[in-house]
């Protein structure tokens, strides 16, 4: 058997690993009405996760500067994600609703009785406790009391998989300098993200975010509130041992609002931030980097 992260850490092959032999194979448990609701974890974790740690200082600065950091994500999926209301098939008598697994729910598998003692096998989840990530990130600032981030790395796979492509680019803008003697500061920000795995998997995730918080010499803290949208498509193929159908499923999250609280240090060059955010799962992020 070969390992294959989950769907939305699988360039993190070092960091955890579930067994599957492709990446169909990690998402074909369902096609028709019980698929989207299987996957739904997918969309909502991942979305939270790219957002959490996006901004690591609350001042933007009117000189010039650069920061160059890498940092480590981690999102723990809730309770009632790892559960949906399942249904049988139109062909299944009678037909039943049924509590069972998400994608990141239970590795156990649930089966209902039917007429003429006839059972129905709801599949399993990969009992997903931890989604880890992470991803270098380059800021660039000090000019119009903005600033331009970016994010960006491309890992070819093993031949099952494909390459995998992961990007990101947002702005921030200081709002605080339009009013006068304001005791933090008040910016407003904007960040995409893209993640395409093959044809199997594109996502975009986009984030609009105000940031309140206060920084000095060497320290800095800030909230963010944050409205978030992402879109996911994927792609496979459904076995259900008579036949085969080429599923496309297309999802949205459905936790728009995000807070999250960020704090960091600077003891000279060397920079470091820790975050945790809230969107209906908890994330949190710790990073560190070059400040210049």
């Amino acid at each position: 058997m070969k390992k294959i992260l989950t769907l939305f850490v699988i360039n993190f092959l070092y960091f955890s690993s579930i067994n599957a032999q492709q990446v169909s194979d990690f998402l074909d448990a369902y096609a028709g009405d019980n698929a989207i609701p299987y996957i739904q974890p997918l969309a909502d974790i991942f979305t939270a996760n790219v957002h959490t740690g996006t901004r690591e200082w609350s001042r933007i600065d009117t000189s010039f500067y650069i920061r160059i950091r890498g940092q480590a994500i981690y999102s723990w999926p809730s309770e009632k994600s790892k559960t949906f209301t399942g249904v049988t098939p139109e062909n299944f008598e009678p037909q039943q609703f049924v509590k069972v697994p998400t994608i990141v729910g239970k590795n156990e598998a649930v089966s209902v009785a039917g007429v003429n003692e006839t059972f129905y096998v709801f599949p399993t989840g990969y009992n997903v406790k931890i989604l880890p990530f992470g991803t270098p990130q380059i800021t660039v600032g000090g000019f119009l009391h903005s600033e331009l981030s970016a994010r960006f790395f491309a890992l070819p796979l093993h031949k099952d998989f494909g390459d995998i492509q992961f990007w990101g680019i947002g702005a921030r803008h200081d709002i605080s300098h339009y009013f006068k003697n304001l005791p933090f500061n008040v910016v407003l920000g904007y960040f995409y993200h893209n993640m395409k795995l093959e044809e199997h998997v594109n996502t975009n995730h986009h984030l609009i975010s105000a940031h309140i918080g206060k920084s000095g010499k060497w320290w800095s803290t800030e909230l963010m509130l944050g409205y978030q949208t992402a879109d996911m498509e994927a792609n496979y193929s459904f076995n259900d041992g008579e036949r085969i159908e080429e599923v496309h499923v297309e999802l949205t999250n459905e936790n728009p609002f995000i807070m999250e609280l960020t704090v960091g240090a600077k003891f000279s060059i060397i920079g470091i931030h820790a975050s945790a955010s809230y969107a209906d799962l908890l994330s949190a992020s710790l990073g560190i980097g070059l400040y210049f």
